[in-house]
């Protein structure tokens, strides 16, 4: 039988109950860990770390749970190609598990109250359950940070809301919602038959954090004097969500393609969006001005939005690109402007392409308002392969270098479009 929390707890410095693979990673100076989940067996763990190149990145054993991996599999493309979006799960006893990212999250064998309290803040699709046992929802807003639970309770930090596990904390001194609300990081030992095993950690960023830990049968361990324990504890305000460099796109149709599924967004024709992730050939994901998220199908979209939105989206996205130090993705430059052109679909169809055509680079650089040949060999020498060498991933270097020099050939086209306008056709 694997060990419990308490028995990890007590040799996490020696590391003898940790999966081999972590302890490995971790002595070899491989990773830096910021999240880690573990199960009973040694091939049931979940981590989340910066590597030695500082990629954010996840790994995790070959005995999670299958719709666990499904869920893992399904938003890995977007993840990579947005760290932001990277998931994390935590995993519980018998197979139960949820996993989250800053859209989206999946979950199976969690207790009631926490399945209710993950529907509350989320648009569920039901559809799954009959398919894996599981149920994925997209989140109408905010995230989760802290998530634990055992058979007999459960504890759920969302953006906007604690959620105190059963009746556990309310029984013991009358504490309320303020006390809740103190909490930064909660740990229960899911193989507990009761609540009584557990980790709470509070004040966040302090050289000695404050806690109280419950090993059954050894005595409560704790940090907490009485008049801390009575003192409402100031947080540090959460930092926002890094949603300024998202795009906005038009709803050109009314409803979604599936009446009934609320798993998608249903939109007004004229309605504007912020695009959050884009699925791939169909479908995206989308937030509408009351924050609620959901999947949309393309067909009801217009990506080709007002020049200087899509530029400045564009403009926001590539610097962010550009500070990278081990880039291993390229930017989606699909998402900024739309092409009806039949010529250019296989151009932008090619899985080695960079999914954009000269008509829609044009329309996305003519939104800086000052479109001139000044202007394109500037943002020409950004794009530049062996500029871009420097800041990629040695295993992705080829494969990046050549999809800039195709950004730089789109501008050089641009460039003489300026001057031999009547050959615009016969350059690109």
């Amino acid at each position: 039988m694997a060990p419990t929390y308490s028995e990890a707890w007590m040799d996490m410095q020696g590391g003898d109950n940790l999966p081999a693979k972590i302890v490995d990673m971790l002595t070899e100076g491989v990773i830096k860990t910021f999240f880690a989940a573990f199960g009973r067996t040694d091939e049931e763990w979940f981590i989340k770390y910066c590597d030695r190149h500082g990629m954010l990145l996840y790994r995790c054993g070959a005995n999670i749970p299958y719709p666990l991996r499904r869920y893992l599999d399904d938003v890995c493309p977007v993840s990579i190609r947005n760290p932001m979006l990277l998931p994390r799960a935590q995993l519980g006893a018998n197979g139960s598990f949820l996993a989250w990212n800053k859209s989206s999250w999946s979950g199976a064998g969690i207790p009631d109250g926490l399945l209710n309290s993950q529907i509350s803040i989320s648009t569920p699709n039901t559809e799954d359950i009959i398919l894996d046992g599981s149920i994925h929802g997209v989140f109408k807003f905010g995230s989760i940070d802290n998530v634990a639970w055992n058979s007999e309770s459960y504890y759920v930090n969302h953006d906007t809301k604690h959620v105190a596990w059963g009746t556990l904390w309310r029984q013991n001194q009358g504490r309320g919602d303020n006390d809740v609300a103190e909490i930064v990081h909660v740990a229960i030992d899911p193989w507990s038959t009761s609540g009584d095993t557990f980790v709470l950690k509070k004040v966040e960023g302090a050289q000695d954090a404050d806690f109280v830990q419950s090993f059954t049968p050894r005595d409560v361990v704790s940090r907490l004097s009485p008049r801390q324990q009575l003192r409402q504890i100031e947080q540090p305000e959460k930092p926002e969500e890094d949603l300024h460099h998202l795009r906005k796109v038009e709803c050109k149709r009314e409803g979604r393609v599936h009446r009934f599924d609320n798993w998608e967004l249903h939109v007004r024709c004229g309605q504007i969006l912020d695009l959050i992730q884009d699925q791939g050939k169909s479908r995206v994901v989308a937030r509408n001005r009351k924050g609620e998220k959901g999947f949309i199908h393309k067909s009801f979209l217009d990506f080709s939005l007002i020049p200087e939105e899509a530029y400045d989206a564009f403009k926001k996205a590539s610097e962010k690109l550009f500070a990278s130090r081990a880039l291993t993705a390229f930017l989606n430059l699909s998402q900024f402007a739309s092409c009806s052109e039949s010529r250019c679909q296989s151009q932008k169809g090619d899985a080695r392409g960079v999914g954009i055509c000269h008509h829609n680079l044009e329309k996305v650089l003519q939104g800086s308002g000052t479109y001139t040949r000044e202007f394109l060999r500037e943002e020409r020498m950004k794009w530049n392969p062996d500029r871009l060498a420097s800041i990629c991933h040695p295993q992705n270097r080829d494969e990046l270098q050549k999809k800039a020099e195709k950004v730089f050939v789109l501008i050089g086209v641009l460039m003489d479009c300026l001057e031999h306008p009547e050959d615009v056709y016969s350059r690109a």
